[in-house]
């Protein structure tokens, strides 16, 4: 065999052994594998209030949310019937149906004058009411230092059966007169605050352990011979001949009555009960003290009360006890691999198998080839000597 022959055959042989190889070389490299997208389901404890509440609110059905709304507008509570029908239709896409025409006729101009004078007038009278009317009354009786003035007396009154909580914020109030007069109406939104606990600890909407938190700390705030001495001045005041000297006597009193920490402490309260106050109205502001556990609680709640704000009182109504954890199960996507170890396997295999005969072939080629080469040689001398 010609000399180039060989040679192109052995390049033959390199050529293809070279690519046999890479491609051996490349499956094994290669992800043998599939990819799978799988739904995971797992139950998470839901800790945070805001979310606690959102997940309860999205779970609750039309039913429950109907029943709420005829027992607010039964109790003539109008404004938390509405709050209760937006988050309905934020949930549900719809309002319920036969809703609208109840809060048409519940808005009518004659029940709301009804409403609205009965509360104004309780108010004024006792400082306590539950509606936004009766609450400004009360309010605007604090700020002119009148309703603190009355909550003293009527405790000391009653002394030693008196309520601690509310001499406390009267006396802390009429301490925060004096500051916001002084510093141009700096302390007037705490001041706010603290006549919304007033009222609602006089219409018992502080709840049981809020309460007794509220109770052990205004009793350290109170200095008691102070307020006997507010009882002794009251007595002696003909309140049918009430004088300005009577009652700056009284507001000096007062006072004394509460230490500078307490002062603090309850313009502290009722800064975050007017800012609650601010975004979801008084009612949620009463709202947040029938819910909370501890003084603390009304910080985490003030939370809430921006995430829902007009929503607020509704959404308390229909996930009560919000601070409680909730369990949650979340649905995840996460893809997998799922190996395929038989192709593999077999695409890897087909190859080696090309290669070892790719390989026998050679061997036999470099082995048998010059002894087929020498065999020429001594034929063609053969044939020239004949």
């Amino acid at each position: 065999m010609p000399k180039g022959r060989s040679i192109l055959i052995l390049a033959a042989f390199i050529a293809t052994g070279t690519l046999i190889f890479w491609n051996a070389y490349v499956i094994s490299q290669a992800p043998h594998y599939d990819e799978q997208v799988v739904e995971e389901e797992r139950t998470v404890v839901v800790t945070d209030p805001v979310e606690a509440v959102d997940h309860r609110l999205s779970q609750t059905s039309e039913t429950t949310f109907l029943a709420e709304i005829d027992s607010a507008l039964a109790d003539g509570d109008l404004d938390l019937a509405e709050q209760i029908t937006a988050i309905a239709k934020d949930h549900l896409g719809k309002v319920p149906q036969g809703i609208e025409e109840k809060l048409k006729a519940a808005k009518s101009w004659g029940a709301c004058i009804k409403r609205s004078a009965g509360n104004l007038f309780e108010g004024v009278v006792s400082g306590e009411s539950n509606s936004v009317e009766g609450m400004a009354a009360a309010t605007i009786t604090d700020f002119l230092v009148i309703g603190d003035i009355r909550d003293l007396a009527q405790q000391a009154t009653a002394y030693p059966d008196y309520d601690p909580v509310i001499v406390a914020a009267a006396a802390g109030g009429i301490a925060m007169e004096f500051g916001t007069m002084a510093t141009l109406g700096a302390a007037a939104p705490a001041k706010a605050g603290v006549s919304i606990l007033k009222a609602a600890r006089k219409t018992g909407k502080v709840s049981a352990r809020l309460a007794s938190d509220l109770f052990e700390k205004s009793k350290a705030m109170i200095n008691v011979d102070a307020f006997h001495a507010i009882k002794d001045r009251t007595r002696a005041i003909s309140f049918t001949d009430f004088r300005k000297a009577d009652l700056d006597d009284l507001k000096v009193l007062a006072r004394s009555t509460i230490s500078r920490e307490g002062v603090d402490q309850m313009m502290h309260l009722g800064r975050r009960l007017d800012a609650i106050a601010k975004e979801s109205g008084p009612r949620g502001a009463l709202a947040t003290l029938a819910s909370a556990g501890s003084i603390d609680d009304i910080t985490t709640l003030k939370r809430l009360s921006a995430r829902h704000k007009g929503a607020y009182r509704g959404a308390l109504k229909l996930a009560p006890d919000p601070l409680t954890p909730v369990k949650k199960v979340v649905k995840t996507r996460k893809t997998v691999k799922i190996a395929r170890a038989f192709k593999a396997s077999i695409d890897l295999g087909g190859l080696l198998f090309a290669a070892f005969f790719w390989a026998l072939s050679l061997v036999g080629y470099l082995l048998f080839m010059p002894l087929k080469l020498a065999a020429g040689r001594m034929l063609f001398r053969r044939l020239r000597r004949s």
